[in-house]
């Protein structure tokens, strides 16, 4: 699960998107150097696909064949206690 976007002190780049002028991008900028890596990365899709010589759509297909894999080796959380689905399958039974 993602976790919440931190906006503290600090970590907006409100200022930043101001100060940014047509010709120049954000990677320039400081504020985007100290805090990049904290945000959610993909695990399906990277850069170096796009670039290598090997068959990229034959890696991302790989690669989302063992992220299924390892989604359903993975046992299913519980939504509800027992005690309520037992009562909740009685109620349906009786209606």
């Amino acid at each position: 699960m993602n976790s919440p976007i931190d906006a503290s002190q600090g970590r907006s780049a409100c200022d930043l998107i101001k100060e940014i002028r047509p010709g120049h991008h954000y990677l320039e900028a400081d504020h985007t150097m100290a805090h990049f890596r904290s945000y959610w990365l993909p695990r399906l899709f990277n850069r170096e696909s796009a670039f290598s010589s090997q068959d990229a759509s034959n890696d991302i297909t790989r690669r989302a064949q063992a992220c299924i894999r390892e989604h359903l080796k993975a046992p299913e959380p519980e939504i509800l206690d027992r005690k309520t689905a037992h009562e909740l399958e009685r109620m349906v039974k009786s209606a």
